[in-house]
């Protein structure tokens, strides 16, 4: 086996060789985080769409306006939509150019 960062990927239980995919990815909990994000825009967009019978696209400039103005993440906009906590609508945003 080859010396460096491989050599402490941990095997499978089985033991043939193989990485155990939640060992590789441990070092990067960004990616879950991501994936969390990116779950929590993609819902937000589609409460947005049936609410106000927009296009998912208009849904998440809607977002993007909204996190802008508050100068706030995105994310963060889409998971108080997802609540219910925040009510946005297509009069909330500058139409598009």
């Amino acid at each position: 086996m080859r010396s460096g960062t491989n050599a402490s990927v941990s095997r499978s239980a089985t033991g043939r060789g193989r990485p155990d995919v939640f060992s590789v990815l441990e070092p990067w909990p960004f990616l879950q985080r991501a994936l969390d994000s990116r779950v929590l825009i993609e819902q937000a967009k589609g409460i947005l769409s049936t609410q106000h019978g927009i296009t998912l696209d208009e849904a998440y400039r809607i977002l993007r306006h909204r996190a802008r103005s508050r100068q706030s993440k995105i994310s963060a906009v889409a998971e108080a939509v997802v609540a219910g906590d925040l009510q946005v609508g297509p009069q909330q945003h500058p139409p598009t150019a």
